[in-house]
C-alpha cells in the first residue's frame, strides 16, 4: 500500500521511539496535533501501525 513523504516521516520518529506524543511529533515536523493524528490514522488503517500505545 502507498504511503505519503509525511507519512513516512512519521513512521521513522515512532519507530526511534513508539511511545513519543503526537504533541512532539506535531513540533517536530511543524503540523498540529490533529495533522499528526490523522496521519497516524491513515498509517494504522493502511497496516503499517498497529495502533496506539497506552
Amino acid at each position: 500500500m502507498f504511503m505519503t513523504e509525511r507519512e513516512q516521516q512519521i513512521l521513522d520518529l515512532i519507530k526511534q521511539d513508539p511511545l513519543i506524543p503526537q504533541n512532539t511529533l506535531a513540533e517536530m515536523l511543524d503540523l498540529s496535533r490533529s495533522a499528526v493524528a490523522g496521519h497516524i490514522m491513515n498509517l494504522t488503517k493502511k497496516g503499517f501501525i498497529q495502533g496506539k500505545a497506552m
